[in-house]
């Protein structure tokens, strides 16, 4: 199919989408803009939604490759059977081992029933656009556990900090231990308060028929002018490992790292969109920086 890739805001047709990016419902047959008959999302093809399965720190149970599950799954019980040499040198360390174990297990578990869940044609999809990328990895839905740790986690590390100050008050904590961990909990329950508190307002805004579109308040999405390069290589004949690389103050990170369902044909026109829009964003940096160092 013929596509049309002379603008950076032209998505080519053979990578337009006929599914709804939130619920996963077929747009088949339906216009290229409006409402998804299922949820009721906005749809149109401003963006490039791609599907696949997570690699990398992405990748988990909930994520991986069929064929990858076993491989994933041994690595994921790997702290478990590191920590049974320990239980084997110490047999009173068996009820934190047994602990451990079941956390890890149960964890597991949860990753398979939210695997079972999606409804998508993938198990992870990578969302493109003109101004930013991002690559979401739980497509089922959120839950309220994990809205509520997320919102509120810097209470727990701030009740910490008060046991630290109750129990050095009362003579059973040391003066050594206090001023290392008082001030350590201190610090991180104020950091996390600020991260609670952008997460509240970002679940705030996401509405009420968000599926996949909750990830938004989860997932920061990468500006296209903080990405440093991308590669997109063949894995089989219609999937290809699609790496976006955003380089940080200690070393390069994967906000997008997927292995993608894409055809050569698709692949090519992906190569091409991308490397138009790294393009675009690296001809703009040098103007907003001037624009930056004119503001008083």
């Amino acid at each position: 199919m013929e596509a049309s890739c002379d603008s950076t805001r032209t998505i080519p047709p053979c990578l337009h989408t006929d599914v709804c990016s939130n619920c996963g419902y077929s747009l088949a047959g339906l216009q290229q803009a409006g409402v998804c008959p299922e949820c009721g999302r906005a749809y149109d093809q401003s963006q490039i939604i791609l599907y696949g399965w997570a690699r990398g720190k992405h990748e988990d149970l909930a994520t991986a490759k069929k064929s990858r599950l076993a491989w994933v799954f041994l690595a994921s019980m790997s702290c478990v059977v590191f920590q049974s040499v320990n239980l084997m040198i110490n047999r009173a360390y068996a009820n934190w081992f047994f602990i451990l174990a079941a956390i890890v297990v149960l964890m597991n578990v949860l990753a398979l029933l939210r695997r079972s869940n999606v409804d998508h044609p993938g198990q992870i999809q990578v969302r493109l656009n003109d101004e930013e990328c991002v690559q979401y990895d739980s497509l089922a839905g959120g839950g309220t556990m994990p809205d509520v740790i997320n919102g509120h986690i810097w209470i727990v590390v701030a009740g910490i900090a008060v046991a630290i100050l109750a129990g050095f008050v009362r003579g059973l904590i040391d003066a050594i231990q206090f001023w290392i961990w008082f001030p350590f909990s201190a610090c991180l329950a104020v950091v996390l308060w600020f991260y609670c508190r952008r997460f509240r307002q970002a679940i705030s805004q996401v509405p009420d028929n968000a599926i996949a579109d909750r990830n938004a308040a989860y997932c920061r999405a990468t500006p296209w002018r903080k990405v440093t390069g991308y590669t997109l290589a063949p894995v089989g004949n219609d999937t290809h490992r699609l790496r976006i690389n955003r380089h940080n103050w200690i070393s390069p990170t994967f906000p997008v790292d997927a292995e993608i369902r894409c055809s050569k044909e698709q692949a090519g026109h992906l190569r091409q969109w991308l490397e138009k829009r790294l393009a675009a964003s690296r001809e703009s940096a040098p103007q907003l920086n001037d624009q930056d160092a004119n503001v008083p």
